[in-house]
């Protein structure tokens, strides 16, 4: 009796369960954080500027807003550290490190996206929506 009971729990939740609704896409976000964050960025010259930052991972550039235009930190071989939240990102080549953990053996955490744009129909699912006619004619 206890594994019909068991049985039948595991079907009906089995049936309720839903990977994704039909249609719905999530929106993406290029940015490690939802909106732009004040924050600061220090030079290697000591020299220190506030600004509200973000961080593309797309592009893997540093954004900050200037009077509501968004720019990428230009030069970044001149800069030492950027502190946004409690969170500090470091230059690497190209590129912005975020520190996750310090000591002897530091951790970093490389923020990179990928967009891939969606499929074409082609192959079989395109001559499927066919008529008979034209994919003889092809």
């Amino acid at each position: 009796m206890k594994h019909v009971f068991v049985a039948v729990c595991l079907l009906v939740s089995i049936n309720s369960l839903r990977a994704q609704e039909n249609g719905y896409t999530a929106p993406i976000n290029p940015y490690v954080f939802p909106t732009f964050v004040e924050g600061t960025a220090k030079q290697k010259s000591g020299e220190v500027n506030k600004a509200l930052f973000n961080y593309n991972t797309v592009t893997e550039e540093m954004i900050f807003d200037q009077g509501g235009k968004q720019l990428a930190l230009d030069k970044i071989e001149n800069i030492d550290t950027v502190y946004i939240e409690d969170r500090k990102f470091i230059p690497f080549g190209n590129v912005f490190y975020e520190v996750a953990t310090t000591g002897k053996i530091p951790l970093f955490i490389q923020h990179k996206m990928q967009l891939i744009p969606p499929g074409n129909n082609s192959g079989l699912v395109a001559l499927h929506k066919l008529p008979p006619s034209q994919i003889l004619a092809k």
